[in-house]
């Protein structure tokens, strides 16, 4: 849009606006992808900015561009903005930037409510938990699910207002095939893996696995993990920078605690909610401290979840499993952005060693949760993270750099960088 053809939009969205009047415009871009695509006509509602919430998507006006993202998070003067495609949040908007909310969208001559479509993707993820739910009780498999529908439901008494990627469920290595066969019988797919530059490995051997069913245009998509997933999925060798043992013992810690929950009246095992909290920090951390919409779940789990007992728990298990350097940046950097009501006694009891806490203290004011990680990127930040908080002595971590799978990593990132350059 030129400058003049922008000057005019806003003069006449102003006019409506002193009318109350809703408005349409056509989406350009692929920012907020795959909610809104190209061409789509997109419907605004005016309103204040008291009125808008987090994961609102609003027509925001800087710097006479429009602009139409998501709200991820809010205080009471200003709001921080990204596309639901973009890795970087974009800056702060204030009171006066934001212009409308986005209700609907219409596609192909029909018209789609923005609620109506989260709504529809959590009843299909309800509906197929349900039916998975009950051939493991059948089954007479331990299971807990960790993340999705369900742990928004209990702890936020609504569906993720967002579309979200899929549902994570922790069960033993020893049921997988079992598991794989029930998935199969509901009609999944095996979405296969590959590890490290493409090393075909037996796909019960990966922490995680993932199985896939369409249903109509929505994708369900269960991750199915053997253990607590925070270090790094595809490279092998981590036992030397975290000891294997603890992390099975942390996985089966898990599981036997699950307890039947009942969520909209229907009973499934979730994590107790101590173990909830801290599988969200691991998560977190697997993410390179990144995604607000993370630390918003975990704010509304410690919120529902504060007491003295379940503090003092937390710290037991921070401190018996080592995952002090894992655990201590998430909660400073929660504190920090999301007033969330962490006792400074209980940050003190989990405090890593002077190194990793100096390291914490420094990445405190130099992440920026906003954002979310780049994949190439992510990865060479992954391992510089576990190796810098891993609890292991540092001779053992050392050999992690002779580790097969470690110098493949270097060339092949050596390698892609040379060919950028070239290219």
């Amino acid at each position: 849009m030129s400058i003049s053809t922008i000057t005019l939009l806003s003069q006449r969205l102003n006019k409506m606006r002193e009318r109350k009047k809703t408005f349409s415009i056509k989406s350009e871009g692929d920012s907020m992808f795959p909610l809104l695509q190209t061409g789509d006509i997109v419907q605004y509602q005016y309103c204040t900015f008291k009125e808008i919430k987090e994961n609102d998507i609003v027509l925001t006006h800087v710097n006479e561009i429009f602009m139409t993202h998501r709200v991820i998070y809010k205080n009471g003067s200003l709001c921080i903005t990204r596309g639901d495609n973009n890795q970087t949040a974009d800056k702060p908007v204030k009171k006066d930037q934001i212009f409308a909310r986005a209700t609907r969208f219409g596609r192909n001559k029909k018209w789609y409510g923005i609620q109506d479509i989260y709504l529809h993707q959590s009843i299909l993820y309800l509906h197929e938990i349900s039916n998975l739910e009950a051939k493991l009780c059948s089954a007479f498999i331990p299971h807990v699910f960790l993340k999705g529908v369900l742990v928004s439901l209990r702890y936020e008494n609504t569906i993720p207002k967002r579309i979200y990627a899929d549902c994570d469920l922790l069960v033993r290595r020893s049921d997988a095939q079992k598991i794989e066969s029930i998935f199969t019988s509901l009609g999944y797919r095996y979405v296969g893996k590959t590890s490290s530059f493409g090393i075909k490995k037996n796909k019960f051997s990966y922490p995680e696995i993932s199985f896939a069913k369409n249903i109509g245009q929505v994708s369900v998509v269960f991750d199915l993990h053997f253990e607590p997933v925070f270090l790094m999925t595809q490279l092998s060798g981590m036992n030397l920078l975290y000891d294997n043992s603890l992390l099975q013992s942390l996985g089966e810690k898990i599981i036997k605690n699950g307890k039947k929950i009942k969520v909209k009246g229907v009973s499934f095992f979730l994590p107790s909610r101590t173990d909830q909290i801290l599988y969200l920090i691991l998560h977190i951390f697997h993410h390179n401290f990144v995604d607000s919409m993370r630390y918003s779940l975990l704010n509304s789990v410690i919120r529902k979840s504060v007491s003295q007992a379940m503090w003092r728990e937390l710290k037991r298990t921070i401190q018996k499993y080592h995952l002090e350097g894992y655990s201590y940046l998430t909660l400073l950097l929660l504190k920090k952005h999301y007033k969330t009501p962490i006792p400074s006694s209980f940050l003190g009891s989990i405090s890593p060693t002077w190194i990793k806490k100096q390291t914490s203290l420094f990445l405190l004011n130099k992440i920026n949760i906003f954002n979310q990680d780049n994949r190439l990127k992510a990865g060479i930040e992954r391992f510089v993270l576990i190796f810098i908080l891993s609890p292991e002595p540092l001779i053992k971590k050392l050999f992690i750099f002779f580790h097969p799978d470690t110098l493949r990593s270097l060339f092949f990132v050596l390698g892609r960088k040379m060919f950028k350059s070239l290219k």
